[in-house]
C-alpha cells in the first residue's frame, strides 16, 4: 500500500498546478529533502483552502514527513482535499486507509475529520476569506462637486513628464465633505497618490436630498496630465502581453492572476480584479492576499468585509510583506482602541524588519509619530531611500528635519526644512506650519 500511495504523491509533486508560486517552494523543499519546511508551506497552504496541498499535507502525516506519522490526520486532510470525491486517486488511498482501520481508528479518524471539517473545508474557508463579489461594477453618483482644487503636480513626475492617474475613493457624509480618502490604485503606482489626497481633502460636494442615506461612498479617477487632452495611451506589445496574461490566469497561473488583476482594466474589459485576487490569493501570492484584504476592508469590487480583511491581510503579512504589515498598522492605529496598542506596536515593527523600500517614506512618518523608535532609527531609514524614488520630496525633508532636531542636530534640522521649504514655494503658497518650522529651527540652531 505505501509504494502506490508514495508514487501517487510523487505525481502530485511533480504535476500539481506549476503556477502556484508558494506551492511550487513546498514541493522543492520536499524534492531537496526539507521536509520540515516543505511542511510548514503545505499546512500554511491547506488552511486557506488550497485543495492540492490539503492533499500533499496529508500524504505527509501518513510517511511522517516533516512531522510527526498520523494516520488519523492523514485521512482527514486526504478526505478534505477531494471534499466532493472527484479525484478518483485521492477516492483510492482513502479506501485504502479505511481497510487497514479498526473500528476504533475509523471512528476517531471520522472526528479528527469532523474538526478539520469544521475550520478549513470549503463551505467555512468561504464564508470566513472568501468576498462576496459586486457582479455591477457601475457606479450611481450621488454627489455633485460644488468646490474642487487642482492637485500639485509632484515634482518627480513633473520632472521627468510622467502623466498618470490615480483612482480614488471617499465617503461624505450629509455636509458634503469627503473623509475616509482612500487610493484604491494609480498608474504609475503611488505618484500621484499624495497629491490626490491632500487635493480632494478640500472639495466639497451637494449630496442628493431625495435619498435617505447617512453617507455615501463616492469613487472617481485623478488624471494627472501635462496636456488637456492626455490619455493612457496603451501599445499593441502591451495589449498583446495583457491578453496572454489572461490566457494564463483563465488557465490558473497564480503569479498571472496577480497581474491581470493589476492591469486588467487597460483591456477596457469589465473585470473584477478582486476576483481575480482571490483567485491568486488562495495559492498563497502574498501581494494579491495584500490587494485582496485592502479591498475587502474597502469594498473594493466586493461587500467590505472587515474580518476577511483583516485575516487576509494577517496572511500576506506572516509571509513577510512589508506593505501588508504596515497596512495593518495603519487599520490598528486608526481603530484606537486600547488593547490595539500592543498590535500596533508588533506590525510597525514588522515593517521595518521586512526592509521594503517601497514604504519607507510613509514607515519613517509613522515612526516619527510613535514614541517606540529613535530619530538615529528613522534618519537612517529614510537615507537608505534612492532619492530618486522618492515621491514626496517635501515630506522626505520635512521628516528629516523633525528628526535631526529631536537628536540636538539643529543645523542640521534647519537645512532640511529650508530644503523642503524651497521645494514647496515652487508650487504655490508656503503652508503657515512650514514657515513656522524653519522659524524655530533656525532661533534654535542659533543657539547651538
Amino acid at each position: 500500500m505505501k509504494i502506490i500511495i508514495s508514487l501517487i504523491f510523487c505525481s502530485a509533486l511533480f504535476f500539481a498546478n506549476e503556477s502556484n508560486a508558494a506551492f511550487n517552494d513546498a514541493v522543492k523543499n520536499y524534492q531537496n529533502g526539507d521536509y520540515e519546511e516543505a511542511y510548514a508551506e503545505f499546512k500554511s497552504l491547506s488552511e486557506i483552502g488550497n485543495k492540492d496541498a490539503q492533499f500533499n499535507l496529508g500524504m505527509m502525516y501518513l510517511d511522517g514527513l516533516g512531522t510527526k506519522k498520523d494516520m488519523h490526520k492523514a485521512f482527514a486532510w486526504l478526505k478534505l482535499s477531494d471534499e466532493h470525491k472527484e479525484s478518483s486517486e485521492t477516492q483510492i488511498i482513502i479506501e485504502q486507509l479505511v481497510e487497514s482501520f479498526s473500528e476504533e481508528q475509523s471512528a476517531l479518524s471520522e472526528g479528527v475529520y469532523s474538526e478539520i471539517y469544521k475550520t478549513y473545508s470549503n463551505s467555512i474557508i468561504a464564508k470566513d476569506l472568501k468576498p462576496l463579489f459586486e457582479k455591477n461594477q457601475a457606479e450611481e453618483f450621488l454627489a455633485i462637486p460644488l468646490k474642487t482644487s487642482p492637485a500639485i503636480y509632484p515634482i518627480v513626475a513633473s520632472r521627468k513628464g510622467i502623466e498618470g492617474f490615480t483612482k480614488v475613493q471617499f465617503n461624505l457624509d450629509r455636509s458634503g465633505v469627503p473623509h475616509n480618502i482612500k487610493i484604491l490604485g494609480s498608474h504609475p503606482r503611488g505618484i500621484f497618490d499624495r497629491s490626490s489626497i491632500l487635493a480632494i481633502r478640500n472639495w466639497k460636494f451637494k449630496l442628493n436630498q431625495e435619498n435617505d442615506q447617512n453617507y455615501y461612498t463616492y469613487k472617481l479617477i485623478y488624471q494627472f496630465n501635462k496636456s488637456p487632452n492626455y490619455k493612457v495611451k496603451v501599445s499593441s506589445e502591451v495589449i498583446n502581453k495583457l491578453s496572454e496574461l489572461k490566457e494564463q490566469a483563465e488557465s490558473g497561473n497564480a503569479a498571472s492572476q496577480y497581474l491581470y488583476a493589476r492591469h486588467a482594466s487597460y483591456l477596457d474589459e469589465k473585470v473584477n480584479p478582486t476576483e481575480w485576487y482571490y483567485q491568486s490569493a488562495i495559492q498563497g501570492i502574498a501581494n494579491s492576499q495584500y490587494e485582496l484584504g485592502k479591498n475587502l476592508l474597502n469594498g473594493v469590487g466586493c461587500e467590505a468585509d472587515k474580518k476577511k480583511g483583516l485575516n487576509w491581510l494577517t496572511r500576506s503579512a506572516s509571509a513577510n510583506l512589508g506593505r501588508a504589515q504596515l497596512a495593518l498598522y495603519e487599520y490598528y492605529k486608526e481603530t484606537q482602541i486600547e488593547n490595539h496598542e500592543n498590535k500596533r506596536h508588533f506590525w510597525i515593527k514588522k515593517a521595518l524588519e521586512s526592509n521594503d523600500k517601497t514604504i519607507a517614506l510613509d514607515l519613517a512618518k509613522y515612526m516619527s509619530a510613535e514614541d517606540i523608535f529613535q530619530p538615529s532609527e528613522i534618519i537612517k531609514l529614510l537615507k537608505s531611500i534612492n532619492e530618486e524614488e522618492i515621491l514626496d520630496v517635501v515630506t522626505y525633508y520635512e521628516l528629516l528635519a523633525m528628526n535631526y532636531s529631536k537628536q540636538g542636530l539643529t543645523k542640521e534640522a534647519y537645512a532640511n526644512q529650508r530644503e523642503a521649504n524651497k521645494i514647496m514655494k515652487k508650487f504655490g503658497k508656503l503652508p503657515k506650519k512650514m514657515r513656522d518650522s524653519l522659524t524655530r529651527y533656525k532661533e534654535l540652531s542659533k543657539k547651538s
